[in-house]
């Protein structure tokens, strides 16, 4: 009972307007406590001050995403030396503030984030003035500060890319900078900007490198994909909204890596641009206005009719409205057309189009098996018709109502969840 009065709660209280709760008795109105309404005040400024300056912070890094060591001609000996270095430390060193300060190309992007943090920081205060007469929003926490490089390993590249020359240096540096975000008396939130940067002798012909290992791990994903031809099967309860983080085709990469041998990192970060071929049914299903040809009245008509209410009537109706594709013992849902790439590197190297879409070869097709999906819709049907009988749901075409019947301290339950909503 508690499951399908929870059912119930939400769906009376997410339809909002369109669908009216009453009861027999007079209830006092809730007071609203004043604390309330500024603590969650107070968190809504919070949360807008975190979210715009981690984008800001975010934004800006991106436009730092590369280094050109041929800018810095004086140090271009000290670059030398550091991916030297960075190789005897197994391909990653860590550094700190104050080593930071020993290369002139790394200091100077320090200084400028600094000043954007500067800036951004009186912003906020300016915009915020009432809630910091005396203090900034924002506090770098810079003993903590440190960048993480990665050496590119141009070596390994060069057995995939024939023409790699070997006088092309790279390192793909992560920046790890902290800070806090204070409001009033609200316990700091901590966050942390650990955006990449790459940093080159020759950045022309690394963009080059780029452009053919963007090709080349397309043409590999392909065979894989070929392998399995250009079929995916997920299982029946993943949801098609995760379907651009299929685990299943991260972890076939990451095996077809691992025998080349070819290091690779944050995998996890590599997504899938899934398309969905539903129908206007399923579509319309999250949204108004509400059609009878879509509803119960259809196959049980007005009222409340227990004989013909039955899961496998409720099913029989939802899957010839559904009309999911299929094919042979699979059910059809959509394709993955491209891979959008997060900072997922091989061999140390970023992606050209890195946070954006690569095309595959050929579209992959997302498919289900009928027998495990038919399981998990007999058990959403069931859920449904105990819902209906439950509360004896009567449905009318006229005013598109629906009538419930419920015990007394049920509805005070619902009123209570309305109440804490309310004070929200």
């Amino acid at each position: 009972m508690k499951k399908l009065l929870t059912f119930f709660s939400v769906l009376v209280l997410g339809l909002g307007s369109s669908l009216r709760v009453a009861s027999c008795k007079t209830r006092v109105k809730h007071d609203i406590d004043e604390n309330d309404l500024d603590a969650n005040q107070d968190l809504d400024i919070l949360n807008k001050i975190k979210k715009e300056s981690y984008q800001y912070f975010v934004t800006w890094w991106k436009s730092k995403s590369t280094v050109n060591i041929k800018n810095y001609p004086d140090q271009e000996i000290f670059f030398t030396n550091l991916v030297k270095e960075v190789k005897t430390k197994d391909n990653e060193l860590t550094l700190r503030r104050e080593e930071i300060n020993k290369y002139r190309f790394l200091t100077q992007l320090f200084i400028g984030f600094k000043a954007e943090f500067a800036n951004l920081n009186q912003s906020l205060q300016n915009k915020y003035s009432n809630y910091y007469p005396n203090s900034m929003p924002l506090l770098l926490m810079e003993d903590d500060i440190s960048f993480t490089l990665y050496n590119i390993n141009f070596g390994n590249i060069a057995k995939l890319l024939k023409s790699t020359s070997q006088e092309l240096l790279g390192i793909t540096m992560e920046v790890n900078i902290p800070y806090e975000v204070r409001f009033k008396e609200i316990q700091p939130f901590q966050n942390k900007i650990d955006n990449l940067v790459t940093i080159s002798n020759n950045l022309d012909a690394l963009t080059n490198v780029q452009d053919k290992l963007d090709e080349y791990f397309i043409m590999f994903v392909n065979n894989i994909l070929k392998e399995q031809n250009f079929r995916l099967i997920v299982p029946a309860e993943v949801n098609l909204d995760a379907v651009r983080r299929v685990n299943i085709l991260r972890t076939n990469i990451k095996n077809k890596l691992k025998e080349a041998n070819f290091l690779f990192n944050n995998i996890n970060f590599l997504f899938f641009d899934f398309e969905s071929v539903s129908n206007s049914f399923t579509e319309r299903s999250n949204r108004l206005p509400f059609r009878k040809s879509d509803s119960t009245l259809m196959w049980a008509g007005e009222g409340y009719n227990p004989d013909k209410l039955t899961p496998e009537n409720f099913l029989k109706f939802y899957i010839k409205k559904a009309a999911i594709l299929s094919e042979e013992k699979y059910y059809y849902f959509g394709n993955i057309k491209s891979i959008i790439p997060v900072n997922f590197t091989i061999e140390n190297l970023l992606f050209k189009c890195n946070f954006s879409r690569i095309k595959l070869k050929s579209p992959v097709k997302i498919l289900k098996e009928k027998d495990k999906v038919h399981e998990k819709l007999e058990e959403f049907a069931k859920v449904i018709m105990a819902f209906w009988h439950y509360y004896k749901l009567e449905t009318y075409n006229e005013y598109h109502r629906l009538v419930f019947k419920m015990r007394q301290n049920e509805f005070d339950a619902l009123v209570e969840s309305a109440s804490v909503l309310e004070k929200k």
